[in-house]
């Protein structure tokens, strides 16, 4: 969902969720989820707020106000914040982050513990990979679904409040060799959306076997690279039709597809429908708020 808040810049999204009876009683759930991108005019200043804040940093600095402190998180910190307290927040010139709202039957006890354990509300965490590679994907899916399964949320919630407990001063970060190289190969794709690359050409800037590749995409992934760039194209293609008056065409040339007609075939196949008819459709049918609706959710 577009967010209108003041200092948010476009292509950046969030979604909101109500729980169920059954898991707002014994299980954890997301009630906020998003991936913000933030000039220096952004300002969360709140006393209270829905449930504990999960944010992850992926590019900038941000300021952070919280029980007489204020600390600056950065690339790859993350911060943990139980939004009961008063508390605020703001970038010094830009920042990029993924965040959770979360909430379940003690989450705030645990938000505290663990915040109490690291001595502070930003985490210097040696497994901060994994923990972004629960919260991108599952932040990307909610770009194709506006149902994700509450299970999967639950899950989400759950390893990334076990990824804090496991990392940093608590205990040894599990090494995971490859996992380096794999986020290198990731970002030369996101970096190029207009490439169709085969197999061997990932596998070769990732120096290994074509197989040997495939199998640790997928293993860190969970996705197979072809797969994977293919989503990524229909995520950009989003972007462009919500925030730029870019024809179709163009939008097809932008992104590596051989024809209009193969782009429009492509997006239909994953989305559902046109790339025409997903822009004139309104935002609450893309899993955002309906007209009118001014609640603030950040």
């Amino acid at each position: 969902m577009l967010c209108d808040e003041k200092g948010v810049l476009p292509g950046s999204e969030f979604f909101f969720f109500t729980p169920t009876e059954v898991f707002e009683s014994y299980y954890y759930y997301l009630l906020v989820s998003g991936h913000f991108f933030c000039d220096e005019t952004y300002l969360i200043r709140r006393n209270s707020h829905l449930g504990p804040l999960i944010l992850l940093m992926d590019e900038g600095e941000l300021y952070v106000e919280y029980e007489g402190e204020t600390r600056i998180a950065c690339k790859n910190d993350l911060v943990l914040l139980n939004c009961d307290r008063p508390h605020a927040y703001y970038p010094g010139k830009h920042c990029e982050f993924y965040f959770f709202h979360i909430g379940g039957k003690g989450c705030r006890e645990i938000t505290d513990n663990l915040i109490q354990m690291n001595h502070g509300f930003i985490f210097k965490l040696q497994n901060f990979r994994e923990i972004r590679n629960i919260m991108e994907p599952l932040i990307s899916k909610m770009y194709f679904a506006n149902n994700i399964p509450e299970k999967d949320q639950s899950v989400a919630v759950y390893e990334i409040l076990c990824a804090i407990q496991a990392s940093g001063d608590l205990a040894p970060a599990r090494a995971l060799p490859n996992r380096d190289i794999i986020d290198d190969v990731v970002n030369y794709m996101r970096a190029h959306p207009e490439r169709n690359f085969t197999i061997r050409e990932l596998a070769g800037l990732a120096s290994m076997s074509p197989h040997y590749f495939s199998h640790q995409f997928r293993e860190f992934m969970g996705i197979s690279p072809i797969a994977y760039m293919a989503n990524l194209k229909i995520d950009l293609a989003k972007t462009m039709l919500l925030y730029t008056g870019n024809p179709v065409n163009l939008i097809s040339e932008l992104l590596g597809y051989s024809s209009s007609c193969s782009f429009i075939n492509a997006f239909k196949s994953r989305v559902g429908i046109s790339p025409a008819a997903y822009r004139k459709k309104p935002l609450d049918g893309r899993g955002g708020r309906k007209p009118g609706d001014t609640t603030q959710l950040r």
